[in-house]
């Protein structure tokens, strides 16, 4: 009996492992948490940290498992929201509350960490800006040509090998008086290589229109 008492006031008297700050996840949808913890000096009898969190308006039952560390912790925080189990919602205000397991199985339960900070959205990634300020440039490039291009100026278009190409088979066609035969693909019309085919064909379409040159187009049924 005393042995069994002196064992439970060693467990009560080891240091635990604690949440010391609780930080929103940057550049995100509001749905992450960074956990900051408070790691005794030693840990070698400890196995594992459980997180359990609730929202701090739900009564003591709601208690649920969102993350478990292997010890030692090489990070320096805990993100939690990564579990698609147990997400983290804007705009709820949560607490945690840490519970060590030790490698002889005892359970060393942390004091509960009412968060500060309530989970929010950004708008964009900060990590991003460069993308951004890429996206914004070319919009601005294709108004100041469209506008170029609206006012008659000529402008060099660079010319694409595979539509000369087809302009040259189209000639050649009409000096030999021979049909033109254009095969759009071997697949049905909702694939989408044939969608892109028909594009291209309403361009040769338009050039046989010219020449008044009979086409033949096989379909695939």
């Amino acid at each position: 009996m005393m042995i069994s008492l002196f064992v439970a006031v060693l467990v009560l008297l080891q240091p635990v492992i604690e949440i010391t700050d609780i930080q929103d996840r940057p550049n995100d949808a509001g749905d992450g948490l960074y956990l900051f913890l408070d790691m005794p000096d030693d840990t070698e009898d400890f196995l594992s940290c459980t997180i359990y969190r609730k929202e701090v308006s739900q009564p003591d039952s709601c208690w649920r498992p969102v993350s478990v560390e292997l010890i030692p912790i090489v990070e320096e925080f805990i993100v939690d929201g990564y579990d698609p189990d147990y997400i983290v919602e804007p705009g709820r205000e949560y607490m945690y509350r840490p519970v060590t397991v030790t490698l002889s199985g005892d359970t060393l339960t942390g004091e509960a960490f009412i968060s500060q900070i309530v989970p929010k959205g950004e708008y964009f990634k900060t990590d991003e800006v460069s993308v951004l300020i890429a996206g914004a440039l070319f919009i601005l490039l294709i108004f100041y040509y469209f506008k170029k291009a609206q006012k008659g100026l000529e402008m060099y278009l660079r010319p694409i090998a595979g539509i000369e190409a087809i302009d040259e088979a189209i000639g050649r066609a009409t000096e030999m008086g021979k049909p033109i035969l254009y095969v759009p693909g071997l697949s049905t019309i909702s694939d989408v290589a044939t969608i892109a085919s028909l594009t291209i064909l309403g361009r040769v379409a338009k050039k046989i229109g010219q020449i008044n040159q009979p086409p033949r187009i096989p379909a695939s049924p």
